[in-house]
């Protein structure tokens, strides 16, 4: 049975004489790295969601998220919105999380004139899934 903490010591395909080779042997053998990631899971946010700091927002629709588990804490992330909320437990990523979507959906807002086609996009996103809680 293989540990998390475990580096295993797998062979780049390089040539001999290249010095990567030792490099790679060498961190492999000194122990683990210092942040360990497991695999992303998906996790879909909640349609109903109350954005915390907000309450008069919640979320109109489901979002859908990534969320990485490192050493260092929690990373959840949307590629759809390109925004991503960092917590020491899942609990304080959730919230960051949920709280950079209303603040990108505010800083978008504000320069929707200038905005580049992706950044309207997103903006579009943002507002079919963010509206006023009832």
């Amino acid at each position: 049975m293989i540990s998390l903490n475990e580096t295993p010591l797998i062979a780049p395909a390089v040539a001999p004489e290249d010095p990567a080779i030792f490099k790679t042997t060498a961190t492999a053998l000194s122990g683990p790295p210092e942040t360990t990631t497991m695999t992303p899971e998906t996790v879909t946010v909640p349609q109903g969601t109350v954005i915390p700091g907000s309450p008069e927002f919640k979320l109109a629709a489901a979002v859908f998220a990534s969320v990485e588990h490192t050493n260092d804490g929690v990373v959840i992330a949307s590629v759809l919105f390109e925004e991503d909320g960092y917590g020491r437990t899942y609990e304080a990523a959730w919230a960051d999380f949920v709280s950079s979507l209303r603040d990108k959906l505010a800083s978008l807002e504000k320069r929707e004139a200038k905005l580049a086609a992706a950044d309207r996009a997103v903006l579009e996103h943002l507002r079919k899934s963010i509206s006023p809680a009832a």
